[in-house]
């Protein structure tokens, strides 16, 4: 897996914060003002999306493109979104159709848990491997660092905040079944004139998240 993209050909370069272990209930995903933005998202046109080999589904606008990457067969030069690459074994990702200069995103990616690790020492050791440096969280400024209390389908959340130059993306983490489930999308974002219709679709992809039972 490499850090989430929050646009096509953009990279975050450095993380902000590792999130302890966050187990106590809903808090927004992403922070900033999407309340009314959150009206907009619930009148949209909602799919599902299922996985059955991964063992998870969740809700997306039916205005996204749905793209499943697949194993690199040439050397050419390809967008991340639609190639595996590290420790993936499955990724999808979900951006806007219509909206070309910052289009929604939210990514998907099915990593291995091999060692049986706890999840935040897995996490830990990914970017060790990444070689992306961890600071302290600030806790002055909770809308940029993302410090809060969230769960995805009743487990647990490692949360990172990335900074990209002039907007940051959100990194979820979430184990279960042997496996590692990142959920990635865009933070705060000055660019986009959509920001807040984007956020309240984030929280709302997440919350509909679900693994099979």
């Amino acid at each position: 897996m490499t850090l989430m993209k929050s646009s096509p050909g953009s990279w975050p370069v450095v993380l902000l914060v590792c999130g302890a272990i966050l187990a106590a209930a809903a808090a927004p995903y992403v922070s900033g003002p999407v309340s009314a933005a959150t009206e907009d998202s619930a009148q949209l046109e909602w799919l599902v999306y299922s996985c059955e080999k991964y063992g998870f589904s969740i809700k997306y606008p039916a205005g996204y493109r749905v793209i499943e990457a697949k194993p690199r067969s040439e050397t050419k030069s390809i967008w991340g979104a639609e190639v595996l690459s590290g420790l993936e074994l499955y990724q999808v990702t979900f951006i806007e159709a219509e909206y070309e200069m910052w289009p929604g995103s939210f990514g998907i990616c099915v990593m291995p848990n091999e060692n049986s690790f706890e999840l935040e020492k897995w996490v830990e050791r990914f970017m060790e491997n990444e070689e992306v440096a961890l600071q302290e969280p600030n806790s002055k400024d909770p809308s940029i660092f993302g410090i809060g209390e969230v769960i995805i389908d009743d487990n647990p959340v490692v949360r990172l905040h990335l900074f990209n130059y002039d907007h940051t993306g959100i990194e979820l983490f979430v184990a279960h079944g042997g496996l590692i489930y990142n959920l990635s999308f865009a933070g705060t974002n000055p660019n986009d004139p959509s920001v807040n219709e984007h956020k309240a679709i984030y929280n709302e992809m997440i919350e509909s998240f679900e693994f099979e039972k």
